[in-house]
C-alpha cells in the first residue's frame, strides 16, 4: 500500500500505522471509484473518513485552524439551514425528500477536508491516485460500457453496458477530458522515458500509453461531449506550448528528452487522425450549433432562436438568472429548482433537470451567501496551488497538471450543472484537494513550528 500511496512528504501522516494504511486505503478505493461507481466511491469516502476521524489528535489541529476546512463546514451548515427553512416556511411546491435528497449531495464536499489530509503534500501520492482513476477509467470502457466503432459511428449516447456510466455522460466526459491531459502530460513518467532510454519495455508501455489516450479520445467522441473534446485537446497543446516556453526561456537545467517531443507529437497526430477518420461525424455534430451560434452573434432574439443544444442553454441560463433575481441573497434552495422550472411557459426548460450552468445554478439556489463561500474555498485553493509552486514545494510538471485540471472544471462548469450530482462533488474534491493540499500541509507546518517555539 506504501509503495502504491507512499505517506506525506511532510511526515508521518497517522500516529498509529494501521490508521495511515486504512486513509490510503480509502484514498485509493475512491481513486477507483470515480470511473467504476458509487458504490466503490462510497466505500473509499467513508472508510478515508473514519480514518481522518480516527486520527483526530493529528487532525483536530487542522481542522481548527485552516481557513479552507471551516469554510466547508460553513457551506454545509447554510445548505441544511437554508434546505430545513425551506421545508418549514418554503414554498408550497416545495417537495421534502427533494429538498433532502439535494442536500444530501451537496455533503459530499465534507469529504474534501478527508482527502486534502490523506493526500498529503506528496507528489507521487497525486501521480498513483491519478493512475489509479486512469486504470479504473479505461476498465470501464473496455469491459463494462460496450463501446464498439459501430456505436460511435451511428451517434448514439446510450452506449449501454453501465447505468452509471450511460447515465452520466457529460460527467464522464470531463473526466475522460481530465485523464487524457493527465496522460499527455505525465506521458513521459507513464511510458518509462524519464531516463530517456529506449528498451522493450518502454516500447510496450509508450505503446499501451498511446492506446489508452486513444480510448479515451474515442469515448469523449462517443459521448458526444463537443465541449470536453475541445477543452481537453486545447489544454494539453497550450500546455505543450507553456511546457517549451518555459524550457526555451527559464531553465536550461530541466532539459526536455527528444522523448518527450515524441510523445506530445504522438497525441497531436494521433488525435487529428482520429478526427479527420471521423470527419463526417464529427462535422455533423458541430454542425448542428454552428448555425444557431451565427443567428445569436448577428444579434437574433434569444426567444426566436431554434431549439438546440445551445438555445437551450441560454434559455435556462436566463430562467436560473431570474430566479436568482428573486432571492438574491438566501436563493430559492436547490431541491426547489426542478419545481421552478416546471412552471415555466417553455416545454424545453419544463422538461430540464438543472440549469447546464453550475455558476448560475449555485446563484439561483443558494444567492449570493453560499455563491460566495464556495467561490472563496476555489479561490483559496487556487492561491497556494501558485503559491506553493512558488516556494518550490512542487515541480513545474505537476503544477502544469493540477492548474490544467482546475482550468477544465471551472469552465466545464458553465456547460454542466456539477453541484446537483454526487459526481459533480467527487470530481470537485479529486480536482481541488490535490491542489490544496500542498498549500494546506505547508500552513500546518508552519503553525505547528510558530507553536513549538
Amino acid at each position: 500500500m506504501k509503495r502504491l500511496f507512499p505517506p506525506g512528504e511532510a511526515g508521518e501522516l497517522a500516529e498509529k500505522p494501521w490508521v495511515e494504511v486504512l486513509g490510503l486505503l480509502g484514498l485509493l478505493l475512491l481513486a477507483l471509484g470515480v470511473p467504476l461507481g458509487k458504490s466503490t466511491q462510497l466505500a473509499g469516502i467513508f472508510i478515508m473518513f473514519i480514518a481522518f476521524c480516527a486520527n483526530w489528535p493529528k487532525t483536530r489541529y487542522f481542522v481548527r485552524s485552516d481557513p479552507v476546512v471551516r469554510l466547508v463546514i460553513l457551506f454545509l451548515l447554510y445548505v441544511w439551514g437554508r434546505t430545513f427553512w425551506e421545508v418549514l416556511f418554503g414554498h408550497d411546491t416545495a417537495d421534502t425528500a427533494i429538498l433532502i435528497d439535494y442536500a444530501r449531495k451537496h455533503t459530499y464536499i465534507l469529504f474534501f477536508p478527508a482527502a486534502v489530509w490523506w493526500m498529503g503534500a506528496s507528489q507521487r501520492t497525486i501521480f498513483a491516485f491519478y493512475a489509479v482513476i486512469s486504470a479504473g477509467l479505461v476498465l470501464h470502457i473496455v469491459f463494462f460500457s460496450n463501446l464498439s466503432l459501430d456505436t460511435m459511428l451511428q451517434g448514439r449516447r446510450a452506449i449501454g453496458g453501465s447505468e452509471s456510466l450511460s447515465g452520466l455522460l457529460r460527467n464522464y466526459a470531463f473526466l475522460c477530458s481530465l485523464i487524457v491531459i493527465w496522460l499527455v502530460l505525465f506521458g513521459n513518467r507513464i511510458a518509462g522515458l524519464t531516463h530517456g532510454k529506449i528498451t522493450v519495455s518502454v516500447v510496450v508501455r509508450l505503446f499501451l500509453w498511446l492506446m489508452a489516450v486513444m480510448l479515451v479520445l474515442v469515448m469523449i467522441l462517443t459521448l458526444e461531449a463537443r465541449s470536453a473534446l475541445v477543452l481537453s485537446v486545447f489544454l494539453v497543446v497550450f500546455a505543450g506550448v507553456v511546457a517549451a516556453l518555459r524550457h526555451l526561456l527559464l531553465s536550461r537545467r530541466e532539459k526536455i528528452h527528444a522523448a518527450s517531443l515524441v510523445l506530445f507529437i504522438l497525441f497531436v497526430g494521433s488525435t487529428m487522425a482520429l478526427i479527420y477518420g471521423n470527419r463526417d461525424y464529427v462535422h455533423n455534430r458541430f454542425a448542428r450549433e454552428a448555425t444557431v451560434i451565427k443567428d445569436f452573434l448577428a444579434g437574433e432574439e434569444i426567444d426566436e432562436l431554434p431549439v438546440s443544444s445551445f438555445s437551450l442553454r441560454l434559455w435556462l441560463s436566463l430562467e436560473g438568472w431570474t430566479l436568482f433575481l428573486d432571492s438574491p441573497v438566501f436563493g430559492q434552495a436547490s431541491g426547489n429548482i426542478l419545481a421552478l422550472l416546471e412552471e415555466s411557459e417553455r416545454e424545453q426548460i419544463r422538461q430540464s433537470s438543472h440549469l447546464h450552468n453550475t455558476y448560475i445554478e449555485m446563484l439561483a439556489s443558494w444567492g449570493i451567501i453560499g455563491f460566495s463561500i464556495m467561490a472563496l474555498i476555489v479561490m483559496y485553493s487556487v492561491y497556494y496551488l501558485f503559491y506553493c509552486r512558488w516556494k518550490g514545494l512542487m515541480d513545474f510538471q505537476t503544477w502544469l497538471f493540477l492548474l490544467f485540471a482546475i482550468i477544465l472544471l471551472l469552465m466545464g462548469g458553465s456547460d454542466q450543472s456539477f453541484t446537483v450530482r454526487q459526481h459533480g462533488w467527487i470530481f470537485f474534491t479529486i480536482i481541488f484537494a490535490p491542489a490544496y493540499s500542498f498549500g494546506a500541509h505547508y500552513r500546518l507546518r508552519q503553525k505547528m513550528e510558530s507553536v513549538s517555539n
